[in-house]
């Protein structure tokens, strides 16, 4: 079989059909005229660098990110301390207030110098 095609048309027919063409055609897809987008324009000049904005929108987020932070700290503590002490597990209960105690001033002191950053920002 050397020469010989192995690999039938996948268009093609069954033997003998010479509609295979039209079948063809019949099944693509017809052609149509182009959406118009728009104009496209240089992007550069149009979209300056505000770093004024910028260092705002940032110094904004991470004061409300650190607060965010020390609020829901808060409440899984409170909400854990709650939970363990009706479980009578007073181990548990003592090992939460020895990690709040370690993590409310380290948490505290990222909110002090967010809100502080955020306040006087524009003193400079």
């Amino acid at each position: 079989m050397a020469g010989q095609d192995t690999c039938p048309d996948a268009n093609a027919g069954p033997p003998g059909d010479e509609s295979s063409e039209e079948h063809y055609d019949e099944i693509s897809a017809p052609e149509e005229e182009p959406i118009e987008g728009g104009e496209v324009v240089d992007l550069a000049e149009e979209k300056e660098w505000q770093e004024r904005k910028y260092h705002a929108e940032t110094a904004s987020r991470l004061a409300w990110g650190v607060f965010w932070l020390l609020a829901v700290s808060g409440a899984i503590h409170y909400v854990a301390t709650a939970y363990f002490s009706q479980a009578d597990n007073p181990e548990a209960v003592q090992a939460l207030s020895d990690f709040f105690g370690t993590w409310l001033p380290v948490i505290s002191g990222f909110f002090g110098a967010a809100v502080t950053y955020y306040f006087t920002r524009g003193r400079r």
